[in-house]
């Protein structure tokens, strides 16, 4: 099929071809006008002689052509100059077709030849230098030259399995960089592989089939100490070699089918090890010490002699393990132990000796697979009854609170002591049932009460009814607009916040019922069926920003256009807030003020962009003919197309012939009736949903056709006698016969359409086991469906203009570019409006029928839907909320760390950022711990990294020492993005250079500091409010409020409002009261305040940051240290701003939790902050659960989901009812306090040291979420 060029295949820089069919020397000439290419796929193409049109592509860098029938190579592949990566595996290449000229390319550097029939290595593969990656993996080599290995000494991958090598030449020590090396399946049991000592490097070994032994295992092995992944199945071993064990990076082991007998405890020092294969060898026990190996994951113990006591209970500590395997072994029971490890995903146990299991396997929630067969005496343990969820909750979550402390692991506590026995039981059924009668026949004093209560209220609704009715009378009626509620709306969508900040003009264009900017080139150029938005923003004479809005009319726009642009103007002018009109210009009558806010004149320009209105067109429909197939897997339908000649229609097949609004359904005389029937559904489906109304179908039998169904076909039906069973046909080059005749049916290729600046890519989709589904569609993608017969393009929604374009033309290049039947058409396919032959191609999209003939009438249920146990309940974490609270660290362990930390710190480096200058400056030592809240500070400190087994070295041994540095970036909370900008993208580079990758960044926001950066200031921090860059300094008192919320390490010394109801008796304060000074030098009086009950190391603490501060400041202050009730009458309480009533004590320092109910993980979760927690660890898009000792609040974050406000209402009902279960005599408030953000009680802030102004206001969001809860409050 031919066609005229579209011209896009210039900027086409990669193809894939694989799965097509050029097996009669068809392969793609347009190749060769593809300049720009710089990969090419050609895999599984039945090849047999290489193409010469590749060699004209000067410009390809990667070329793979696997799984072919290749024989031998041109010399031209010697002028690719640009050849960087070479695959042709699975071929037949011998030495002779390889030529030696294509390894003198100097940009080589991955050259793949595994699969063919190499007898030696290539000639002349020593001169491509630059060689990184080199396979000749399957091949019959029998010897190495070791000359090639003193020039590809920068070799990263050697590969050479399953070859015939006896010994490996001794010049492979050079290979100081390979980090890959696979050796397995050669005669290699002479060679020692001494060799392998020299690559330090090396991260993959490979050593299977290789006859190895103890005695031919290098002891230089445990010199590989970056060695992640080590292969030695399928050898002589009968024990593992002691270097093994001494290899520290070890992540994957396989040490399968050898006759190994014993596992040392040694397998301790695998730290890293993630995946253990012992399989076929004969165990029969694994140390106790396995569960060293924390981060195990997998776990391969099949064909051993293992039994209940080979397994050690201590695997229960692996909680990362996720597959075990160990059928066909002795177990007759199983460790409970291993049922403890909740990850599990894959459990074999098959062939065993098994009797029972732990019932603790019903709560191994992530099992996917569990196998026990080939266990005859096996009685699975049965499944724990669960308890239907009474409340009928829809998000799956039992909330009872015995549920939810079994889940999380936690024993349910009884109130008092009762006795179970028949007599008891006797006894209190007869008196309960003597109280109900003594009930019934006089009611009681409570229940009397109760009445009168209802009475009561009853009586007082009436009184308040009439009195509000009264007053209603008595007030005016409102108007009409007063009484509209005006909706909180969002302009985002249309118009940038950034609009009207900045003085200039800002014009936008209607089209597709949105603004779009216009760039300011083409400003006062306007369509004249065109309507657009103009927006001058100016500065009056008080620098106040001011806003005229005009929308223009073009002479020839259509109507929703103007439609548009006089709502979004609205739109324009609601978002800014402006008070004044929008003005409305028609072309031709501008007013003077429109056309002055031009720079040049008007100008008009002919046309415009389309309508956003769909114009109604009559739809045109080119006759087609589809053969149905229905698939083995499965019973969808698929329509194969055909051409429409009266040779195509097959009697064992059903035709499927679509003239429009008209369908017919031809049934061959041999075809079956269950084709019959899901063709008659699928011409109902077409024509119901893709036809406009009017369009009929037809069931036509084979040799019953009607005159309008044979006008339709090209050839006359009269050469060929109808309704004969027995005629022959002829198979059409055009035909598909794949499930008739046993033909081989060729799979759709996906390709998707990707582009960049200036070029364009064609890759195949990768498609999950070969299956094509619907969910590997993205919207923001375009695909191109190549059915070997048509070509569908699928647009996605938010796919670009561009790129859909683009795949409008690569289409018309494809279908043209291979060969295909005269019946080929492209077919463009919108998201969400899919035709149906564009669905029949994938599995499982829109099957016909989806019917269970087994279900019977009396089956049929009406009611609610009843989940069965064996549906996978929804996923949620609550076990934060029953786990005892974390404790702090002790005295004695944060001064080892602060000393450990310190010793290991060699240099500090301290700058701030000055926004004046835009630069970070250097500070002085001694003000090292004084931050403020609107600055941002930056500690480059330098660290020895401490030696491991640093106690096994000589004391007089010299040892060079490893370093590190980390740049800690401390904000303020209401410092500017400005600082942390600056040094992202200027100062970080600089320090990148200076330190290379021994450097690393943490980010510090204020109260959320890292305890190791804490302790290089020694308790002597410091937070001041404002700006270090202040001009003026108000001489006015400042106060400070000292705690260790999180234990010693985290003391802060913060600056709070100046209020006497801040004061509290467990801690300290500063207080600095200005007096009046000369103009030389001012003074003040500073004091240190602490509590009664205040800590000894708190209280020394106040008074060493009192000196530190004062230190700092250029006054002369008079220092007191205070004792609580022992205050002065004068300068104290009046900086205070009087006396006033305090806390006398802080039992939330001890029992305060803030528990964080999210589902931001895909599932509901509650985790619990550390105790050092702060105002700035409320989240905006979570709510919080925080317990101050005497209440529990729930905290509304006002950016959070409905669900999570539904959900963590109830888990706050659940931490309720575990509290009291607890401890009686805990007071709490019955439903728990709800607060929002902005408006937390005193109660609630006191938990948090230094509570300041929130960063960010409410919004509306809150008010659905408070009526929720106002709501489940009252029932």
């Amino acid at each position: 099929m031919g066609g005229q060029s579209t011209g896009i295949l210039r900027f086409v820089r990669g193809v894939d071809f694989t799965g097509n069919s050029f097996n009669d020397a068809s392969f793609p000439s347009n190749v060769s006008e593809m300049p720009s290419l710089r990969w090419l796929n050609a895999n599984r193409t039945s090849l047999d002689r290489f193409p010469t049109s590749i060699f004209k592509l000067e410009n390809l860098e990667h070329l793979h052509i696997s799984h072919n029938k290749l024989v031998s190579l041109d010399n031209g592949i010697a002028n690719m100059e640009c050849l960087r990566t070479f695959h042709a595996s699975n071929n037949q290449f011998s030495n002779d077709g390889i030529p030696h000229e294509m390894f003198e390319l100097e940009e080589l550097q991955v050259v793949d030849l595994s699969n063919n029939k190499l007898v030696d290595v290539p000639v002349n593969i020593e001169k491509a230098r630059n060689l990184l990656v080199l396979n000749l993996a399957n091949n019959c080599i029998t010897q190495i030259p070791g000359n090639i290995f003193l020039s590809l000494i920068d070799l990263v991958t050697l590969d050479l399995s399953d070859n015939e090598l006896e010994s490996l030449p001794p010049q492979l020590r050079r290979c100081i960089h390979l980090t890959n090396l696979i050796l397995s399946d050669n005669p290699l049991a002479h060679a020692q592989l001494r060799q392998i000592s020299s690559m330090s490097n090396l991260q993959c070994l490979r050593l299977s089939n290789t006859q190895r032994s103890l005695s031919n295992i290098p002891p230089q092995l445990c010199n590989l100490t970056n060695l992640q992944e080590l292969d030695l199945s399928f050898n002589c071993l009968p024990k593992i070699p002691q270097p093994v064990y001494q290899l520290p990076s070890l992540q994957r082991l396989d040490l399968s089918d050898n006759a190994i007998d014993e596992v040392s405890p040694e397998i301790e020092t695998w730290t890293e090890l993630k995946v253990l294969n012992l399989s076929r060898n004969l165990i029969e026990e694994l140390p106790s010490s396995i569960h060293r190996c924390v981060k195990l994951r997998m776990i391969y113990l099949a064909s051993n002699k293992l039994d209940f006591k080979g397994l050690p209970s201590s695997i229960s500590k692996l909680v990362d393990l996720e597959v075990f395997v160990a059928s066909d072994n002795c177990f007759e029971m199983v460790t409970e132990g291993l049922f403890r490890c909740y990850k599990l995903r894959r459990l074999l146990l098959n062939d065993n000796r098994l009797i029972t299991i732990p019932d603790s396997v019903h709560f191994l929630e992530d099992l996917e697979q569990l196998d026990v067969r080939g266990n005859p005496e096996l009685v699975l343990p049965p499944k724990p009854m669960t308890k239907a969820n009474a409340s009928g909750d829809a998000y799956g979550i039992d909330d009872s609170l015995r549920r939810q402390m079994e889940r999380a692991g936690v024993p349910m506590g009884r109130k008092g002591s009762t006795k179970s026995g028949g007599s008891d039981r006797h006894g209190n059924t007869a008196a309960r049932k003597l109280r109900i009668h003594k009930r019934r026949n006089k009611p009681s004093e409570h229940e009397t009460k109760e009445s009168d209560k209802v009475l009561q209220g009853l009586k007082g609704r009436d009184e308040d009814k009439d009195r509000n009715d009264e007053e209603a009378k008595e007030l005016p009626k409102k108007r009409w607009d007063e009484m509209l509620n005006r909706p909180d709306l969002n302009y985002s969508e249309f118009f940038p916040d950034s609009v009207g900040r900045f003085p200039g003009l800002t014009m936008w264009q209607i089209e597709n019922f949105y603004p779009v900017l216009v760039d300011e080139e083409f400003h006062g150029k306007l369509y004249t069926a065109d309507c657009y938005i103009i927006l001058e923003t100016t500065l009056d004479d008080k620098a106040n920003l001011s806003w005229a809005i005009f929308y223009w009319i073009g002479a020839v726009t259509t109507i929703d256009k103007m439609a548009c642009a006089a709502a979004h103007s609205v739109n324009l002018r609601n978002m800014l807030g402006s008070m004044g009109r929008t003005q409305r210009e028609e072309m031709g009558d501008e007013s003077p003020e429109f056309l002055a806010v031009f720079d040049a004149d008007v100008v008009y320009v002919q046309g415009g962009s389309e309508s956003g209105f769909c114009p109604v067109e009559d739809d045109v429909h080119d006759t087609r003919l589809y053969r149905v197939v229905t698939r083995q897997c499965g019973g969808s339908v698929r329509l194969d197309p055909v051409s429409v000649e009266r040779r195509s229609l097959d009697p064992r097949c059903v035709f499927l012939l679509d003239t429009g609004m008209q369908i017919f359904v031809w049934c061959g005389s041999q075809s079956r009736s269950i084709m019959r029937s899901k063709a008659g559904l699928v011409a109902a489906k077409i024509a119901r949903n893709e036809r406009k109304p009017g369009c009929t179908t037809q069931l036509i039998a084979d040799g019953s056709e009607p005159s309008d169904f044979i006008a339709k076909f090209e050839d006359s039906f009269t050469e060929l006698e109808l309704g004969d069973k027995n005629r022959k046909f002829s198979k059409s080059s055009s035909v598909i016969f794949d499930e008739v005749d046993g033909g081989e049916v060729k799979s759709p290729i996906l390709y998707k359409v990707t582009m960049g600046k200036g070029y364009l890519e064609l890759p195949q989709v990768e498609l999950p086991e070969g299956r094509l589904l619907r969910n590997v569609l993205h919207s923001k993608n375009v695909y191109l469906l190549d059915t070997h017969t048509d070509i569908f393009i699928w647009l996605g929604k938010r796919s670009a203009r561009l790129l859909r374009a683009a795949a409008l033309k690569l289409s018309q290049e494809l279908l043209n570019m291979l060969p295909r039947p005269d019946v080929s058409i492209v077919t463009r396919v919108l998201e969400g409006v899919e035709v149906h032959v564009f669905k029949s191609k994938f599995e499982g999209w829109d099957d016909i029928v989806s019917v269970d003939f087994t279900k019977v009438a009396a089956t049929k249920q009406e009611g609610p839907i009843v989940v069965k146990d064996n549906v996978k309940q929804s996923k949620y974490d609550l076990a934060s909320l029953f786990i005892a609270r974390q404790p702090l660290m002790s005295a004695d362990e944060a001064r080892d760390l602060r000393e450990e930390w310190n010793d290991d710190m060699y240099k500090i480096e301290g700058f701030i950022f000055d926004p004046r200058q835009r630069k970070f400056q250097k500070i002085e030592r001694e003000q090292y711990g004084h931050f403020y809240t609107k600055d941002c500070f930056i500690f480059v400190c330098s660290y020895y990294v401490p030696i491991e087994d640093a106690e096994n070295l000589d004391e007089d041994a010299e040892v060079e020492e490893d370093t590190e540095v980390i740049v800690y970036f401390w904000e303020g909370r209401h410092a500017s993005n400005m600082g942390w900008l600056n040094f992202a993208f200027s100062l970080q580079k600089s320090l990148e250079k200076l330190f290379g990758n021994k450097m690393t960044v943490l980010r510090q926001q204020q109260q959320q500091e890292n305890i190791k950066f804490l302790s290089h200031f020694h308790n002597k921090f410091v937070i001041h409010r404002g700006s270090w860059f202040d001009s003026e300094m108000k001489r006015e008192p400042k106060f400070y409020s000292i705690r260790d919320m999180g234990g010693p390490l985290c003391t802060r010394c913060i600056e709070i409002d100046c209020d006497a109801s801040s004061l509290n008796s467990e801690f300290s304060y500063i207080l600095l009261v200005p007096l009046s000074h000369d103009d030389d030098r001012p003074s003040g009086i500073a004091y240190s305040w602490t509590g009664t009950r205040t800590s000894k190391e708190l209280s020394t603490s106040g008074e060493e940051i009192l000196e530190f501060i004062i230190t700092q400041r250029d006054e002369d202050f008079t220092v007191q240290h205070l004792v609580e009730d022992e205050e002065p009458e004068n300068f104290f309480w009046v900086g205070l701003s009087g006396k006033k009533e305090y806390d006398k004590e802080a039992e939330f320092t001890r029992k305060a939790r803030l528990m964080r109910c999210s589902n931001d993980r895909g599932y509901f979760a509650v985790s619990e902050k550390c105790a050092d927690f702060c105002q700035d660890d409320l989240s905006d898009e979570d709510i919080m659960i925080l317990d101050s000792g005497r209440e529990v609040y729930l905290w509304i974050g006002p950016r959070s989901s409905e669900v999570e406000a539904k959900m963590a209402f109830k888990c706050l009902r659940v931490y309720l009812q575990s509290l009291r279960a607890k401890d009686e005599k805990r007071e709490f408030s019955v439903r728990g306090s709800v607060v929002r953000k902005g408006r937390e009680s005193v109660g609630f802030r006191r938990c948090f040291h230094a509570w300041d102004t929130p960063r960010k206001s409410l919004t509306h969001l809150e008010k659905p979420l408070m009526w929720y809860y106002q709501q489940q409050n009252q029932t």
